[in-house]
Formats: C-alpha cells, sequence, structure tokens
C-alpha cells in the first residue's frame, strides 16, 4: 500500500524562506556597515597622522629657523625693526603690541632682561612656556606656521675654545670661549588647528657658523 503525505504536514513552514533571506540581508547588511565603520576610521586615522605630520614639520622648521634669527640680533644688540624687510624678513614679532618698540621688546626677550613681562612668569612653566601668550615670534610670513618662545638660559664658559661648536655653513670657527644657551620652544599648525610643540636647545658661540 503505498501512503501519500498529508498536504497538511508543511502547513506550519509557510512564509520561512521569506523570514531565512530577511535575516541574511540584516547580516549582510551588519556586516557591510561594520565594514563602512572600519574603513571610515582608517581614513580618519590616516588623515590625523597626515595632519599631526604637518604640524611636527612646522614646528620642527620653525627650530631650525629661529637660530638664524637670533644670531641676526645677539650679542650685537641691534634690534631688527619689524618695517625693514631687509633685516627682518618675514620673521613677525608677538605679544609686543602693548611696546613702544617691539623690536626692542623682542631684543629684551632675546637677551633675557624680560623685566615686568608677562613672558617672563609663563616661561617658568612647561605647559605655560609654549601658550600663544608666550610666543616670542611668528614664521608665518615665511610659509612656516609656527610660533616660538625664545628662552634666554643664559652664558656658560667653554673649555674647548669652541672650536668644536664652529662647524657651520661660515666654516670653522675658533677663539670663542663663552656660549650661551636658549631654549627653543616651537609650536608648529596645520590648516585644522592641530598643533605639536618641539622643544630644543640652541647653543649660541661666539664663531662663524657656530651653534
Amino acid at each position: 500500500m503505498k501512503l501519500h503525505p498529508s498536504p497538511h504536514i508543511y502547513r506550519n513552514q509557510n512564509g520561512s524562506v521569506i523570514l531565512i533571506v530577511m535575516l541574511v540581508l540584516i547580516a549582510v547588511s551588519a556586516l557591510t556597515l561594520t565594514m563602512m565603520n572600519f574603513s571610515s576610521q582608517d581614513v580618519n586615522m590616516a588623515g590625523n597622522y597626515k595632519f599631526d605630520k604637518v604640524a611636527f614639520y612646522s614646528g620642527d622648521s620653525g627650530i631650525y629657523a629661529t637660530p638664524k634669527f637670533i644670531r641676526l640680533v645677539y650679542p650685537q644688540g641691534d634690534p631688527i625693526q619689524a618695517e625693514d624687510p631687509n633685516r627682518a624678513g618675514c620673521v613677525q614679532f608677538l605679544n609686543a603690541d602693548d611696546e613702544a618698540d617691539p623690536a626692542q621688546a623682542i631684543l629684551n626677550r632675546i637677551y633675557g632682561f624680560e623685566g615686568r613681562d608677562s613672558t617672563a612668569d609663563l616661561n617658568d612653566d612647561v605647559d605655560e612656556e609654549q601658550s600663544a601668550e608666550a610666543a616670542d615670534i611668528s614664521m608665518d610670513g615665511c610659509d612656516v606656521p609656527a610660533d616660538i618662545n625664545v628662552i634666554n638660559l643664559g652664558g656658560i664658559q667653554m673649555s674647548g675654545g669652541g672650536v668644536e661648536f664652529g662647524a657651520g655653513a661660515e666654516g670653522i670657527g675658533s677663539g670663542a670661549d663663552r656660549a650661551t644657551h636658549f631654549r627653543l620652544v616651537s609650536t608648529g599648525r596645520d590648516d585644522s588647528g592641530n598643533t605639536h610643540t618641539i622643544r630644543a636647545i640652541y647653543r649660541w658661540v661666539d664663531v662663524p657658523g657656530g651653534l
């Protein structure tokens, strides 16, 4: 005898295919959204890394450019006037707007003669010394988005005559017995407003090319 299955056996499975398809679509959609989120995060991380590098190299350029400016005014004591492009070039003076002579104010800071200048107090704090209120010069006019705080740390007696520090672009120097240390705090920026601060010690010696 041949048995025929009742048509009512599969009655409860009506629509199960649609349910399975919907579950698969939801899973695929969730996976796609997750992958898109990861991709977006990777793009943002790459962008932030790029901007951070831009800010870093701007601050680094400020570190290398500032000694050239210092050597124009130290130790001759001849301030570079902001309105004299032949000497001041692209360097801009900062936080000296209230001074009768901004160039002299910046010169005083390079020499360490800040007196009652508010920037002197800021230089005593490692966080405040990189603030915009403590900066002395800007390299924005040189296409280097960086503000630099120049802090005179005082002079030292040198036993080697300074010869070992005179191997600059102007040749080997000799005859110097004193050096002055400057702490340079350069804060570079990028187009998005991110900043990167670099600190360095610049050793000035009275020889051609001395660094």
